[in-house]
């Protein structure tokens, strides 16, 4: 006889300053900054602005979005034809850097629903959680050895390396890995002020930051989102949301003993419930070599870059230099409100 799937309630506070892309870019000449905020413009909202100040005025604003016009500003452009662009500002974010050295780059967007409120989609989820559960089955298993024995770090296709060694996993029949959970969509964040802009910011082993030129939306430290969690027993058979836990507080206590501790201090933590998501989180948040391999993982980590990565860049990066210490050698993180974080942390608790 079927059981009913069960569904639990999680909660995800955020602990540092987190992305989720959606793939698209806001250019320099979608928004601007004013009184320490970024303000990103309504493109369409503005063109109908300047549209009824005239031909003049809508030309000018055209030749502005199509780069024709690199002498002026959208704040110069909306003063000579009296718009105001307060009136076309679709949202703005904290501008936690404290700095104006962004004002000519892109910055990749966070997802967001038809209403333009960020979210978190429950594949985010359920791709760390996946990790998670790869790592734990394969080092709690009897075939850890030689699972550590057949890997082939100098393989081109590790993305299909981990999808074929999800299949090992699969049950008799159709049941395949981890069909059984099912992960909602966080609901949407309604904070005005949930959105910060985070740079890149990579920390290395001698306590040393270099910026990079990467802008990235981002929710800040203190918010929570919930999701629901569907469990389905009759698919996925021992693996109940007790597993679930155990098996993320595994891959993250390996991550941060093996990893993050040697990176620097404040980087990652030990706590029950941290959990890594988006993007820029860094290699250890999206791969299994920490979790398995251990104090051999710098090894194994460096001869997967070396493999996919071109000599020119392995060398340009210092893969070579750092190669018997760790790899990769730089933890990733942000500035918010002049504190060192790293990327992606959150925490996760399951609420019932």
């Amino acid at each position: 006889m079927r059981s009913f799937p069960k569904v639990h309630h999680v909660q995800l506070d955020v602990r540092s300053p987190l992305h989720v892309g959606d793939g698209t870019t806001i250019t320099k000449k979608e928004y601007f900054v004013s009184n320490g905020k970024i303000q990103i413009l309504d493109i369409p909202k503005l063109f109908n602005a300047f549209s009824g100040k005239g031909p003049a005025a809508e030309k000018e604003f055209e030749d502005y979005l199509l780069k024709k016009m690199t002498y002026t500003t959208v704040q110069d452009l909306a003063r000579r034809y009296s718009i105001r662009l307060q009136d076309a500002i679709r949202y703005e974010l904290d501008n936690s850097l404290n700095s104006d050295d962004f004002k000519r780059l892109e910055i990749k967007a966070f997802i967001k629903d038809p209403y333009g409120f960020p979210y978190i989609p429950g594949s985010s989820l359920k791709g760390a959680i996946r990790s998670a559960l790869i790592a734990y089955r394969i080092y709690h298993s009897n075939t850890l050895k030689s699972f550590m024995e057949s890997f082939d770090p100098r393989q081109r296709d590790i993305s299909r390396f981990t999808k074929d060694l999800e299949k090992k996993f699969d049950g008799p029949g159709d049941r395949k890995f981890l069909s059984g959970l099912t992960v909602s969509d966080s609901k949407p964040v309604m904070e005005k002020d949930a959105l910060i802009l985070a740079q890149k910011v990579d920390y290395s082993l001698e306590d040393k930051k270099s910026y990079l030129p990467i802008f990235r939306e981002a929710l800040r430290p203190k918010l929570r989102l919930d999701f629901t969690i569907t469990l389905d027993a009759d698919k996925l058979g021992k693996i109940d949301i007790e597993y679930i836990r155990k098996a993320l507080d595994f891959y993250q206590k390996q991550a941060f003993r093996y990893f993050h501790q040697k990176v620097g201090e404040g980087i990652g933590d030990d706590h029950d419930g941290t959990i890594w998501l988006g993007g820029g989180a860094g290699f250890t948040s999206k791969s299994i070599v920490y979790q398995i391999f251990e104090d051999q993982a710098f090894r194994v980590a460096n001869d997967i870059f070396r493999s996919q990565l071109s000599p020119k860049i392995f060398q340009k990066h210092n893969h070579e230099k750092y190669s018997n210490i760790l790899t990769p050698h730089m933890g990733k993180c942000t500035i918010y409100n002049n504190l060192l974080y790293d990327m992606g942390r959150a925490r996760i608790t399951f609420v019932d």
